[in-house]
């Protein structure tokens, strides 16, 4: 095999899809082996992977609280600035802001097509194309110098504003996505807790599409005389003073059958809900679920940014049901 053929191998094999992460660990392995490196220590993530770093995500997003950075996509700016000259700025943040950050992609593709161009979905999942890289949006900010398109009411307004509540959860929405979701599995009995208090950046779109799976999840393993669902938002602040926004869901009084051995190994075989939940959401938040697995009473760490032990054992007393947490983080 020539260089340029092993070189084609190699990289057929670092972006092969279909590999299960058992597989996928094996194949890191020997390569490290086979390439002069070392299976000590942690195996890097293929090329393909993205390294789970949420706190990268929220260091981006906070540009959005920037007069510097993306502010003004959904915020008014004075009258001696030009759309031209802050979709310049914008555009240069976004490159530097971007580069070399561990960012979900699905993140960068919203940003992007919102600034330059192209089709995005809003916090409920409805498709837009629509947004600054609209030519009649520069047509009309030459023929309206000095005014931002989100004063244009009615129209461009109503886009920015869709955008705005697509990269933020504003008080009260995140109340108002879990009573829709309520809605659709009327089966399920919901007790909601501070949520109307939830503010803080992410891409909401991701945040309801997993909410609604994670209740999906709930409704196909309920159980006879349990139907009662509990949601509830905290707030904290990290010693690294980011802000901590969880949101807690449990299904009150149930628990899984199964062992937490045989989910881990489901889970590592790349099958399931939890693999494809936890493959949506990474580099957003971390995500832990909190149950007794046949009688145990454990966390899994399922995203996880902070070093815990992947499973950890809890206080049986604590667990009042199988109980999903999502934490995300935000820079102010």
């Amino acid at each position: 095999m020539n260089e340029k053929e092993l070189q084609n191998f190699i990289y057929f094999l670092t972006h092969n899809k279909s590999l299960t992460r058992a597989q996928q660990k094996k194949r890191d392995a020997l390569l490290a082996r086979d390439l002069g490196g070392t299976t000590e220590g942690p195996t890097p993530p293929p090329a393909n992977q993205l390294i789970h770093a949420p706190k990268e995500t929220a260091t981006f997003l906070s540009l959005f609280n920037r007069r510097e950075g993306f502010k003004y996509l959904t915020h008014n700016y004075d009258n001696s600035m030009k759309l031209t000259d802050m979709l310049k700025q914008v555009k240069d943040v976004y490159e530097e802001g971007k580069r070399g950050k561990n960012l979900p992609l699905s993140l960068k593709a919203l940003l992007h097509n919102f600034i330059n161009g192209g089709e995005w979905f809003d916090a409920e999942g409805k498709k837009c194309a629509d947004g600054y890289g609209n030519p009649d949006w520069i047509s009309w900010s030459v023929n309206n110098e000095g005014r931002h398109p989100i004063t244009n009411l009615g129209g461009m307004e109503n886009t920015i504003q869709r955008f705005r509540h697509t990269v933020r959860v504003v008080a009260p929405d995140l109340e108002d996505y879990i009573k829709k979701i309520a809605e659709r599995f009327p089966s399920l009995n919901f007790t909601l807790k501070k949520l109307d208090k939830a503010d803080f950046y992410t891409n909401v779109f991701v945040l309801n599409s997993r909410l609604v799976e994670i209740v999906k999840d709930i409704s196909d393993h309920e159980s006879q005389g349990h139907h009662d669902i509990q949601v509830e938002y905290t707030f904290d602040i990290s010693e690294d003073f980011f802000t901590i926004h969880s949101i807690r869901i449990s299904h009150l009084d149930s628990y899984s059958p199964k062992s937490i051995e045989d989910v881990l190994r489901k889970y590592e075989s790349t099958g399931g809900f939890f693999y494809e939940n936890a493959e949506k959401l990474k580099g957003y938040c971390n995500w832990s679920v909190v149950s007794l697995w046949d009688g145990k009473p454990f966390r899994w760490n399922i995203l996880d940014d902070t070093g815990r032990d992947i499973i950890e054992t809890v206080e049986t007393s604590s667990v009042i049901g199988f109980t999903h947490i999502l934490t995300y983080y935000q820079k102010d």
